[in-house]
Parts: C-alpha cells; sequence; structure tokens
C-alpha cells in the first residue's frame, strides 16, 4: 500500500488563480450594487480585464443561483408540449429531450423561461450522474457521460448568456447615472475612465469561446484513432475558422491535422497570425513554420525573427529560437546561416537552442560554435546572465573537448552558478567524467544547492556508484528540508534509474505529494496498478470542496478499474459545474474538459470521446 500525504503537493500558480476565481464566483454580491458599485469599482487596484472578467463571474453565478432557488414551475400547462408527461419515469434519452434549443425555445415563451429550463438541465444531469457510477448499467456508460456533458455545456453557456445579460445593463445604468450627473452642470475637465465590465463585451456576443472549443476538440481527439480523430478535428478546424478565434487556434489545429489538410491550414494560419503583430504571434509563426515546405518555413520564421524589438531580443530570440530547432534540417542550416548578420551577444541566444535540431553528424560542431560565443563575453572573469542560460541550453551537445571550457564557465557563472554547474555536472556523468561532475558539485557552498544538483544527477550516474549515491543522497533528503519538491522533480528520472521500490520506500517516509506517486506509476508500468488503486480509493474518501486535486489523477485513468474511473469522472464533471463555457473549455489550468480526455477513453472508449466532442460541437452551434 502507498502511503502518503492527501494533499496534492504546491499549486501551480494557474491552478492557485483558479481558485481565487471560483471562491469571488461563489461570493454573494447586493442585488441591488448597480451602477454605482461599477463605478467605485475603478478604483480597485486589479488589471482591467481581469476585473471584469471576476464581476462576470459573480454575476452570472448570482444569476444562475437566482434561477435554481426560485419557485419550482408547475410543468401541467406545458405537459402537452413537453415530450416526457412524467419526468419520474422517463428515461435518459426522453430527459434528454428537455436539453436542446427546440425546448429552450418552448421554455422562452413564458416569463419564468431560464428557470424552468435549468430546472429540466438540472435534473437531466441528476440523472445522468446516477447512471454513470452504476456499475451495473455497463451499457450505458456511453451515454450517460455525453447526456452529463451536455448538461455541464449548456448549464455554463447559461451561465456566460446571463453574465453579459447583467454587465450589459449594469453598463447602461453607468451610462444614464453618468448622463445626470453630466447634467448638473459639474465643472472641470471630464476624465473617461476604463468602465468595469466592458471588456466582457469586447467580442459583442455571449460566449467567446472559438479559440478554448478547437483546443478541448484537438485534445479529445488525441485520444483517438485515426477515422474519429479527423471527423473531431474537422470539428476543431471549424471552430479555429470562426472569425472571433485567433490565430494561435487555427495554427494548434493545422499542427494536429495531416497531409495536405496540415499545409492548408498552416497556410492560412500564417495568414491570420501576419496580422498580429505581438510576441504570441511571433512565437506561433515560428512554430507554424515548421509545418510548411522549406522556403516558405525559412521565410516565415525569419521574418517572425527580423519583426522581435530590440529591447525585447533576449526575451524572445530563445523562445523563438526553440520553436525553430523543430524544423527540418535544411530549414535549420537557413536560419543558421541568417543569424551571422546579428551581433554576438545576440548570436549565441539563436544558435544555443538551433543546435539541438541539427543532424547528430552536426550537432556537436553547431554547439561547440555557439559555446565559443557564449565564452567570448566573458568579462571581468564573470559571465552575463544570457550567456549563462546559453550554456545550460548548450551543454547536454557540448563535445567532450569542450568539457574543460564548460568547467571554467562554472566559475564565471556567478549568482547563476547553481543552474550552469547542474547542467554541466550532467554532461561530464554522460561523457564518463563522473568525478569531475561530483568535484563540481562539491563547489558549490550552499549544502541545499548540492542536494539538489546530486538530485539531478542521480539518474546520469553509472550503475556501479549509483547505489552509494541513492544512499547517501536519501539520507540526506530526510534530514533536509524541500526534501517533497525534489521527489516530486525527479521521481520519474529516479524510478527509471533504480526501479519504483526504491523511489516508493523514500516516499512513503517523506510523505510523498499526489503529482510524485503519480510520476513513479507513470514510469513504473508494473507498479502503477496499485499506486493508482489506492490513490484513487483516497482520493474519492475526500470531501467535495477538495474535488481540484483529483485532476492530478487523471494521467492514471488507463490503471484505474472501472467503478473507479466512472465516479472519479462524475465527481470532476459535478466539480466544473462553477465553470463558465470558454473556462470549462480552456486547459490554462488543466482542469477542463479536454484534459479529462484519458478519463472519458477509459470508461467509455474511442465512441465516448467521440460522443463528448460532439456534444462540445453540437451545444456550440444552439448556444452561440
Amino acid at each position: 500500500m502507498v502511503t502518503g500525504e492527501t494533499a496534492a503537493g504546491t499549486e501551480p500558480t494557474a491552478r492557485a488563480v483558479a481558485r481565487e476565481r471560483r471562491a469571488a464566483a461563489r461570493t454573494p454580491a447586493p442585488a441591488a450594487q448597480g451602477a454605482a458599485s461599477n463605478r467605485c469599482s475603478r478604483e480597485v487596484a486589479l488589471p482591467r480585464g481581469r476585473m471584469a472578467n471576476a464581476l462576470k463571474i459573480r454575476w452570472s453565478d448570482r444569476a444562475l443561483d437566482a434561477l435554481r432557488a426560485a419557485p419550482m414551475v408547475r410543468r401541467a400547462p406545458l405537459a402537452d408540449l413537453s415530450p416526457t408527461r412524467e419526468l419520474d419515469d422517463a428515461s435518459l434519452a426522453e430527459r434528454l429531450e428537455l436539453v436542446s434549443r427546440a425546448w429552450l425555445d418552448v421554455w422562452r415563451t413564458r416569463p419564468d423561461g431560464w428557470s424552468g429550463f435549468i430546472a429540466d438541465v438540472d435534473a437531466t444531469a441528476a440523472c445522468a450522474a446516477r447512471l454513470l457510477v452504476d456499475v451495473a448499467a455497463r451499457g450505458g456508460v456511453m451515454e450517460a457521460l455525453a447526456a452529463q456533458v451536455r448538461c455541464l455545456l449548456v448549464t455554463s453557456s447559461v451561465r456566460e448568456i446571463l453574465g453579459f445579460e447583467e454587465a450589459r445593463r449594469a453598463l447602461a445604468a453607468q451610462d444614464e447615472e453618468e448622463r445626470a450627473e453630466g447634467g448638473e452642470g459639474s465643472a472641470g475637465p471630464h476624465i473617461e475612465m476604463p468602465r468595469v465590465g466592458e471588456d466582457v463585451l469586447d467580442a459583442g456576443r455571449p460566449i467567446a469561446d472559438a479559440a478554448e472549443r478547437a483546443g478541448a476538440l484537438i485534445r479529445l481527439a488525441h485520444e483517438l484513432p485515426d477515422a474519429e480523430r479527423a471527423v473531431v478535428l474537422g470539428w476543431a478546424l471549424e471552430a479555429a475558422r470562426e472569425e472571433h478565434a485567433g490565430g494561435a487556434a487555427l495554427a494548434a489545429a493545422a499542427a494536429a491535422l495531416d497531409g495536405q489538410a496540415r499545409v492548408t491550414a498552416a497556410r492560412e494560419a500564417a495568414a491570420r497570425l501576419g496580422r498580429e503583430r505581438t510576441k504570441e504571434s511571433r512565437l506561433a509563426r515560428v512554430s507554424l513554420a515548421a509545418l510548411l515546405p522549406e522556403a516558405e518555413a525559412l521565410d516565415l520564421g525569419c521574418h517572425a525573427f527580423a519583426e522581435v524589438p530590440a529591447d525585447a531580443r533576449s526575451d524572445e530570440l530563445p523562445r523563438l529560437s526553440e520553436a525553430a530547432a523543430r524544423w527540418s534540417p535544411a530549414a535549420v542550416r537557413g536560419l543558421w546561416a541568417w543569424s551571422e548578420a546579428l551581433p554576438s551577444s545576440e548570436r549565441h541566444l539563436v544558435l544555443a537552442h538551433l543546435a539541438s535540431g541539427l543532424p547528430e553528424a552536426e550537432r556537436e560542431a553547431g554547439a561547440s560554435e555557439a559555446l565559443g560565443l557564449a565564452l567570448s563575453l566573458l568579462e571581468d572573469d564573470a559571465l552575463p546572465p544570457d550567456a549563462c542560460w546559453s550554456i545550460c541550453v548548450l551543454a547536454p551537445h557540448a563535445p567532450a573537448g569542450a568539457a574543460s571550457a564548460l568547467i571554467q564557465a562554472c566559475a564565471a557563472a556567478a549568482s547563476f552558478r547553481h543552474p550552469v554547474v547542474t547542467a554541466v555536472a550532467v554532461r561530464l556523468c554522460d561523457l564518463g567524467r563522473v568525478e569531475d561532475a561530483l568535484a563540481l558539485v562539491a563547489t558549490l557552498p550552499d549544502a541545499s544547492d548540492r542536494i539538489e544538483v546530486r538530485s539531478a544527477l542521480l539518474a546520469h550516474l553509472p550503475a556501479a556508484v549509483r547505489e552509494a549515491a541513492w544512499a547517501e543522497l536519501s539520507a540526506d533528503l530526510r534530514a533536509g528540508d524541500g526534501a517533497r519538491t525534489l521527489l516530486e522533480r525527479n521521481a520519474a528520472a529516479w524510478t527509471r534509474a533504480l526501479g519504483a521500490d526504491a523511489v516508493l520506500d523514500l516516499s512513503r517516509e517523506l510523505g510523498a505529494t499526489w503529482p510524485a506517486l503519480v510520476a513513479i506509476a507513470g514510469a513504473s508500468p508494473d507498479h502503477a496498478p496499485a499506486i493508482t488503486r489506492d490513490l484513487v480509493e483516497r482520493a474519492l474518501d475526500l470531501p467535495s470542496d477538495e474535488d481540484e486535486v483529483l485532476f492530478a489523477l487523471v494521467p492514471l485513468a488507463a490503471s484505474m478499474t472501472e467503478p473507479h474511473a466512472r465516479r472519479l469522472c462524475e465527481r470532476l464533471l459535478r466539480y466544473l459545474d462553477w465553470k463558465g463555457r470558454p473556462d470549462l473549455l480552456d486547459d490554462w489550468t488543466n482542469d477542463d474538459l479536454g484534459h479529462l480526455a484519458p478519463l472519458f477513453a477509459r470508461i467509455a472508449g474511442p465512441r465516448g470521446v467521440t460522443e463528448v466532442a460532439r456534444e462540445i460541437a453540437d451545444v456550440a452551434r444552439w448556444l452561440p
């Protein structure tokens, strides 16, 4: 039995922000706050877009809660229109007819229409959830999954529509108040202030989620065989081509396609991205170039590189070069030649990342050239930060003859010595110079830094010294601080080098985080079922307010038992109920529908994943 903490470890920044947003969405606000509140909110020290989005979440959540709290609507007046006279005995298929555009149109003819429609959606979702976790109902898993996803998408869409309408009413009230204030003849110049909530309306429609929808469909398609994958990618491409989707969404769709369809979509994306002169657009264009023929790729990429402002080159050139390293070898050589016009202080930023894209026979020579450029920037026995980062990137490709130069670079790395020593020590081990690597680690003055570098070095040590090194490192980890963080970071590499048993023994003593145990399971297929079973059993015993940590277990879906997978899936879908539709599909915190694709595949197979994708595409058509 695997033991450890129930917490999922240190939260990523994006997940922490999502927690704040969820809390903001569920914080009640007085309904009569109105325009005066909006005007006062201008003084809140938050970025305009984030403030507006937080307000929209609060508005939409409050409105949806009000609908759900409304008195039960009598169904008798609609009995002749209802496909299910008695909902209590209705099948899931009959209930699903109430989660449709046709039934929404029926409800919207009544003053209390949204309330009645949401009541029908909630009842259908509850029925689908019961069937999803009912192990006896094996034949209806796919239908139950698709139904629960449809209800979730519809609820999130209604949430967005209500937030949009509330924002429009609030801004109209603010306009009216400002006109009234202006009519009193107030003296002094008028200062135009950004209006809270205005960003909500920028898209001109309640739900602007084409880019997020395309991304979710692409993530679902990764779990499908070729025939179904092509269908789902067709829906993703359709979403990415919508007018308000950015060029990056179309580029992502192009990267997922094959053959001539990929080239056609890539050219279309490049044209759209060319109108967006931002660093995100430049990175997307360089990445996109890998999908194009050599001449087009080089032309597109070089234009993006040349577009980088002088004051942004140290930040952007490494990112662009890392993406360019995935081009064809001929295109990489072309960019290498293009970079000759750059000064050494900039060229090393390009060549350091580009070297990995050269053919293996040319890679060491290219790395030596780039390393020489970085080392040439040495001044007063110190290397600038940019040169230190280039050395870290180049170290894995450096030839044996450059080992002495790399060791000397460590002494000149100043405040960046720790990452440079890590990269160089790993390379020395790979070159068979283990004693030199360990001696280099010993030069670090801080004990915690030495432990961290030895943690990264372990998987690169030869078997003859690995056991002794592991015993020493384990003792230091037990006695030191930050041991669980290092275990989480290195768990997969240690498992591959030492076997799962040794790493699991340490994890029991340290109280491993869930991500560390997930990494161990991923690196050891033989141990994955037992680790997964223990983690899921503990996860399902957690209270519902901790459901977000369950997303850490999704990568283990293939090792789960079917009952565990179905229960976990139902809980995670229920957790997502608080999100609006763009957030429900957006992967920035890895708690979106697309991120659940491995779990969908485990409980319902490829057809189930395809049906989830169909619901995403269909709901967007009738609730745009």
